[in-house]
């Protein structure tokens, strides 16, 4: 059918994958203050954390016949540390409601360990030329790592008694930010 234009014979495979996690994992001690329609939170305590990222490029394309680029990017890194956190976060009643106003920030320091790498490999072909192969890999090990954590959180909470049992329903929406 001459209305179907041809594929051709040039194309590109590209595959992108980028990951992060974090957890933590803190212990702390409060202390509460009411006055009035305000209350006052403020924590100290122990924080453990592991983040990891990583990233992964790969591409495969044949721009004519014979001749193609092959090409692989990868890094990524880990950290695994512990220290201390704490925190102080605001709360204000709205009227009589049982709606509340709240904000607050946390920092944590800690020290860890880290281990991080960079990758890149990759052929070019070009007829009539011999190929371009070429390959590096740089990695870190258990090398001594500091991390800082900021967090500000800002919302509005919704708290009531529960009546069958002697503790609080909490609801919150929030903006945080890390």
């Amino acid at each position: 059918n001459p209305a179907i234009a041809p594929v051709g014979t040039n194309f590109a495979t590209i595959f992108q994958v980028d990951r992060a996690r974090l957890r933590t994992v803190d212990l702390e001690v409060i202390r509460s203050f009411q006055p009035g329609k305000w209350k006052i939170d403020g924590s100290l305590g122990a924080r453990h954390a592991h983040i990891g990222v990583d990233s992964d490029f790969l591409a495969f394309g044949v721009f004519t016949t014979g001749n193609f680029v092959n090409l692989t990017l990868q890094n990524g890194f880990n950290f695994n540390g512990a220290g201390g956190t704490g925190a102080l976060v605001m709360r204000r009643q709205i009227g009589d409601s049982p709606l509340s106003l709240f904000g607050g920030f946390r920092g944590s320091y800690l020290g860890g360990r880290t281990d991080s790498f960079g990758r890149a490999a990759g052929a070019v072909a070009s007829s009539p030329n011999a190929p371009l192969v070429g390959a590096a890999t740089v990695t870190r090990a258990n090398a001594a790592a500091e991390l800082d954590i900021f967090e500000h959180q800002a919302g509005v909470q919704l708290e009531f008694a529960l009546r069958r049992v002697p503790a609080n329903a909490v609801f919150r929406v929030a903006f945080d930010y890390q």
